[in-house]
């Protein structure tokens, strides 16, 4: 049993990438359907889909045969929980390109959290090319 979903998810596109793969399963849950929606309207992954037996298929993304996705750097986690204000997501995160964080309004970009001067717990960064 997967005790971090996110991280499993996150680790398996990334070695999905750095294997040259075109696809990935990963298990399904609500959160990590809400971040690969974020993926994939950012432009990361070419798309996802649920199959019979309830996994998650997603379309990984390449271009000029390199893979977008580099890593990540998981902030908050299941054992210490990191929560931020938005004045401390613009400080500690505003140059950063794509960082995701939990909010009242579900999911957000922290770019969009701070539009809205909304905090919450962030998840994690994405590094990419």
């Amino acid at each position: 049993m997967v005790n971090d979903l996110i991280s499993d998810m996150l680790i398996r596109i990334q070695n999905g990438y750095v294997s040259k793969l075109n696809t990935v399963v990963i298990l399904n849950s609500k959160i990590c359907l809400k971040i690969l929606t974020l993926l994939y309207s950012e432009g990361f992954i070419n798309g996802y889909y649920i199959t019979k037996s309830g996994l998650i298929v997603v379309k990984l993304k390449y271009y000029l045969n390199t893979n977008i996705f580099k890593g990540y750097k998981r902030i908050s986690k299941p054992g210490k929980r990191i929560y931020l204000n938005a004045e401390k997501l613009k400080s500690l995160y505003q140059y950063k390109p794509f960082v995701i964080v939990s909010t009242t309004n579900g999911l957000l970009l922290h770019k969009y959290a701070i539009l809205k001067n909304l905090g919450g717990e962030v998840l994690f960064v994405l590094n990419y090319m």
